[in-house]
């Protein structure tokens, strides 16, 4: 029986379509209809893609010409309710009902199934990190300053993709706009850089998330917020092990951040740290757990999660570092160790 599924009854089946993270997870496979019914896992795929769901599906594999398919071959086994996981449209559930099936919804079982990593997983995310340090490694080697950000952004995003990773709307920000922190690739490169790179393995779909931020001239107040959120980012990624609370990391580098004399949303402020202090990476660049102040989660061993400070301020811009790193039962191996503080001056 799948983890999660023990509470289906006889006249239920679990359905989820294609084109999420999830059904990824569960088959292999981008295409098809995926059921649990009775404790068995089948997989409903036209004839063109049948050869290639052999070879990656471990269930039961029907053939079917048309959808419609699917839902006779669950009247003939007496399924009289679908279970649909939330992540599910309302039109699609609408459609499922208005075929004579009763429908409800529940959180998904895959989604708590992938926060922990297997080791095909964790293989597969530290490739995409490798990715991620080659091409920061290329960035600083072309990096200068008066130079567009957009012509940067395309140049690493082209160098992921002929690497086999794709990276949609990779972060390179500088000067004030920076204060915005998920702003992309716009105006000049000027005294500082964020660069924010966050790809998925053409070939494995798992992601990885990194940052690093560039000085390219002397600028103390720039420094002094880097150097913070430097330490606030080592001291999150020391606090984490298997049985922390995710919200403790996040309240540790809010600490550090205010200790320094910078505002944080923890005190209400708009401008400082304004963000969470992380988050899961997978088959999604943002997956569970969250490390947010209110999170509930509690950080367990094998995920593999992100450190991200970052102070953002108006009449500067922002600085952000952030490493992607995997939970051991005691500490936290960093998948993306890199020097922290960088100038180019």
């Amino acid at each position: 029986m799948n983890p999660g599924f023990k509470n289906l009854k006889n006249h239920q089946a679990f359905m989820q379509f294609a084109g999420t993270a999830n059904f990824f997870y569960a088959t292999s496979c981008d295409f098809g209809v995926h059921l649990i019914f009775k404790g068995r896992n089948y997989l409903f795929v036209s004839f063109m893609d049948y050869e290639l769901a052999k070879e990656r599906f471990s269930g039961k594999i029907i053939r079917v010409k048309k959808k419609s398919e699917v839902f006779e071959w669950l009247r003939k086994k007496g399924v009289k309710e679908i279970v649909l996981p939330y992540e599910t449209s309302y039109g699609r559930a609408k459609e499922i009902e208005k075929l004579g099936f009763r429908v409800s919804f529940f959180t998904n079982p895959f989604s708590k199934k992938r926060e922990i990593k297997t080791a095909k997983e964790l293989k597969a995310i530290k490739e995409s990190c490798n990715a991620v340090l080659k091409t920061f490694k290329y960035a600083l080697r072309i990096l200068q300053k008066g130079k567009s950000c957009a012509e940067l952004k395309q140049k690493l995003e082209k160098y992921l993709y002929t690497h086999g990773y794709v990276c949609e709307e990779l972060i390179v920000s500088s000067g004030k706009l920076s204060a915005i922190p998920h702003a992309s690739g716009r105006g000049k490169i000027k005294e500082h850089v964020v660069i924010d790179i966050f790809p998925y393995s053409k070939r494995t779909r798992y992601h990885s998330d990194f940052t690093r931020t560039v000085l390219l001239e002397k600028n103390t107040e720039l420094e002094e917020m880097l150097l913070a959120c430097i330490e606030a980012k080592n001291r999150g990624i020391a606090k984490i092990r298997h049985g922390v609370k995710a919200s403790s990391i996040y309240h540790e580098i809010c600490d550090v951040l205010e200790e320094k004399g910078f505002d944080t949303l923890r005190r209400g402020s708009g401008e400082g740290f304004i963000h969470a202090a992380g988050h899961g990476v997978g088959l999604e660049i943002h997956e569970a757990p969250s490390l947010s102040e209110d999170s509930k989660e509690i950080i367990k061993k094998g995920m593999v999660i992100t450190v991200e400070p970052g102070l953002y301020y108006k009449h500067i811009g922002g600085v952000r570092v952030e490493d992607t790193v995997l939970v051991r039962r005691n500490g936290a191996e960093v998948l993306t160790r890199f020097k922290d503080f960088l100038r180019k001056y």
